[in-house]
């Protein structure tokens, strides 16, 4: 026990140790202090439970470096772990909009989205609007989340609503048509008129490069009480005829599957 007792002093020893050279180093030049160099400083203080005083010191750190994706990503988590207010995470996060490059932002764009997924506000709405009108590696993200996040917060009604809008804004993934199904398929009394019409959507859409897709479309049209079994001899036309080399093969094999009954599932 005596031992351990002095290794600890010894680490905390060290740590303040560590921590009074990074604050000297501040004080005496900042420039001393790299991007890197402030994020361990950061480290240490979030690790010992010093929130506050790393909250002071990112400030410090991006408006030296404003630019830095590193900075400002450890600035939001630290917000995070201090469990800020979403309006305050919001708006540091539009402020590191205005430094960091769009494409580089998309962790910062999860970060936000995550630790916000409760919220209800019409701030997030709002940041998630703005989303919708970013990029491609942007705006696809913010797509599946915003119909999720709509249909957890809302209702399928107002799901639907925006599905119906989002997919007029391409481009849109296969992610984001499978989240829709999915919650087509979750209401009590699924709606078989518009599950088969979003299948049209993702077959259009990705048909091409993906056999999955049309195995799926074959499976809802196989196994959903309202479901049109006659038409499946038309979609494996389709999909032959749209898919080529190694993906119409993997089709054809995967149909035979199910029609054995063994791809079922």
């Amino acid at each position: 026990m005596v031992n351990g007792k002095c290794s600890n002093k010894q680490k905390d020893k060290r740590i303040r140790k560590l921590l009074d050279v990074f604050e000297q180093a501040y004080n005496k030049n900042k420039n001393y202090l790299t991007p890197k160099l402030y994020v361990q400083w950061l480290d240490v203080l979030t690790n010992v439970g010093l929130i506050d005083r790393a909250l002071q010191v990112t400030e410090l750190a991006t408006a030296q470096y404003p630019k830095s994706l590193l900075l400002w990503k450890h600035k939001l988590d630290i917000m995070v772990r201090g469990s800020a207010s979403d309006s305050d995470v919001i708006q540091v996060f539009k402020e590191s909009l205005k430094h960091v490059a769009e494409k580089e932002s998309v962790c910062l764009w999860t970060l936000v989205m995550e630790y916000c997924s409760y919220s209800t506000s019409d701030e997030f709405k709002a940041l998630l609007e703005k989303g919708l009108m970013s990029g491609p590696d942007v705006s696809c993200p913010v797509k599946e989340f915003y119909l999720q996040w709509t249909y957890l917060n809302s209702d399928i009604h107002q799901a639907r609503n925006l599905y119906k809008r989002l997919i007029q804004m391409k481009p849109v993934t296969k992610q984001f048509y499978q989240y829709y199904i999915a919650m087509e398929m979750a209401q009590p009394k699924s709606k078989t008129k518009l599950l088969r019409r979003t299948f049209e959507d993702v077959v259009t859409e990705f048909g091409f490069k993906d056999a999955d897709i049309w195995i799926d479309y074959i499976k809802f049209e196989l196994n959903s009480p309202k479901g049109k079994p006659e038409e499946i001899g038309n979609i494996h036309f389709r999909a032959v005829k749209c898919l080529n080399g190694e993906l119409n093969q993997r089709f054809i094999a995967q149909f035979t599957l199910l029609q054995t009954g063994i791809g079922q599932s």
